[in-house]
């Protein structure tokens, strides 16, 4: 038994029958902080002094036989554009450096309340831009799988946390993909909720009609555990307890518009070998079409810029005279957003790419009349290394597959399905608006049925 590979559930009912102890646990993943993060550095900010005070309460609570919260004696990681009383919410940005805030991100604090215990803060592309981690002020996270490659961003990591034992979960955020792309590069179950169902108040800010908070851990069952706090706009049972029950017969559309001659041939195959998987626990696959996908990453890329523009001079004021830069992608998404909302650029591509976001969720609210979930390729390829970085175009690319789900507002979750070159290969599940319970239910019966094993003490 490690106990760092052990589910939350699992840990939380060797706590209770005292075979392990929250300050046990806490010290595990404190010792394998202190063992592999110089190689991996997925933190920028660490409290692990107050971690163990706070298990050491979660200990008191279970002796004196206390009621506790639902994720007691959790070690939990985040990303470091929320705000938390104790550590800075740089969103690893030289600017903000020191910008410290007074209270706990309101979804932090249902954490907290739930009992958690608060490790860090992970590292992150500056203020959310990025798709690798390059970005940050401080250094690049390292993917677990191999460490001359990227974890993903902007959530990389929190993604490189997990799959390095390091957090028992993470919280991230997703305004283009950017947790279900390093989900897939690392190997991990991400999720991007339905929008607003996590209150994104206490996140700096990318594009508030975009951005959604949410977690980053190993398996679909830890997935339901946090999500079962985190949420505030609750289904009518448990995402725990909803997971667990028999899958209906539902009906699973792959569109063909994910699987162009863009995508590698072998995660193509990797995907559709899911199918199979489906059929065995007896969903009907169909194939479909979404026409309007190829529009989706142009319309994120001319509507965020425009949605940054007022963030940007909130994020001036707080930044003061603090020294540093704002960086290259800051400053080209400034230049492009202030053209974009000038007479001549307003009329020319922001109104139509208003319109077309709109027809966009029109076109995905007619697919929920002949299928329930919507499978797809997470992404084009597996992780790419430091030392073959894509272009800026390129780079763009990698959330291709996934700006849709923001776009539209829908739920979508990420997780692994085979693997290509040693590396994870991730696959998307999205469902309609406020489905997010059926969609964990779908990809917790693919996880079990598929089987597919990852042993993440193995990865360094």
């Amino acid at each position: 038994m490690n106990i760092l590979t052990l589910p939350i559930a699992v840990l939380q009912e060797k706590m209770l029958r005292r075979e392990l102890s929250a300050t046990e646990i806490c010290q595990a993943f404190i010792a394998r902080i202190e063992e592999v993060e110089n190689r991996v550095q997925a933190y920028v900010y660490l409290d692990l002094e107050h971690a163990l005070a706070q298990a050491k309460q979660v200990d008191k609570k279970i002796a004196k036989k206390m009621p506790l919260g639902a994720l007691f004696g959790i070690p939990m990681a985040v990303k470091a554009a929320m705000n938390t009383q104790r550590m800075p919410t740089s969103a690893c940005c030289s600017r903000l450096i020191h910008h410290h805030v007074t209270d706990n991100a309101p979804v932090i604090q249902r954490l907290l309340a739930a009992d958690a215990i608060l490790l860090g803060k992970n590292n992150m592309d500056q203020l959310s831009m990025g798709s690798s981690t390059i970005t940050s002020c401080f250094y690049p996270s390292k993917n677990p799988w191999d460490l001359s490659k990227t974890p993903g961003g902007s959530s990389g990591g929190g993604a490189a946390g997990v799959a390095a034992l390091e957090s028992c979960f993470a919280l991230g955020s997703d305004t283009g993909g950017s947790i279900r792309q390093p989900a897939s590069y690392c190997g991990l179950v991400g999720c991007k909720p339905s929008f607003g169902n996590i209150a994104a108040e206490g996140l700096l800010a990318l594009a508030p009609t975009f951005d959604q908070i949410g977690p980053l851990t190993k398996t679909v069952a830890d997935m339901a555990c946090v999500l079962d706090v985190a949420v505030e706009q609750k289904p009518n049972i448990a995402y725990s307890k909803k997971i667990t029950e028999a899958l209906p017969h539902f009906t699973v559309g792959v569109p063909k518009e994910y699987f162009h001659a863009g995508l590698r041939a072998e995660v193509k195959s990797c995907v559709l070998q899911a199918v199979a998987v489906l059929e065995k626990i007896g969903l009907r696959v169909q194939e479909v079409s979404l026409p309007l996908t190829q529009y989706c990453l142009p319309d994120y890329c001319l509507l965020t810029p425009v949605e940054f523009l007022p963030i940007f001079d909130q994020l001036q004021e707080m930044a003061g005279d603090e020294n540093g830069d704002w960086g290259l992608e800051v400053k080209t998404r400034v230049l492009t957003g202030a053209f974009l909302a000038s007479e001549k650029g307003r009329e020319k591509y922001y109104l139509p790419a208003v319109k077309m976001r709109e027809a966009i969720k029109k076109e995905v609210a007619l697919m929920w009349q002949k299928v329930d979930f919507l499978l797809t390729p997470s992404t084009l390829d597996v992780a790419f290394s430091y030392e073959q970085m894509p272009s800026g175009v390129q780079m763009r690319k990698s959330d291709e597959l996934l700006a849709m789900a923001n776009l539209t507002g829908i739920p979508a979750i990420s997780l692994p399905c085979a693997f290509l070159d040693n590396m994870p290969v991730g696959m998307q599940f999205m469902a309609a608006y406020g489905k997010d319970d059926c969609l964990l239910q779908l990809a917790y019966a693919f996880e079990q049925e598929s089987a597919l094993k990852i042993d993440y003490l193995d990865l360094l």
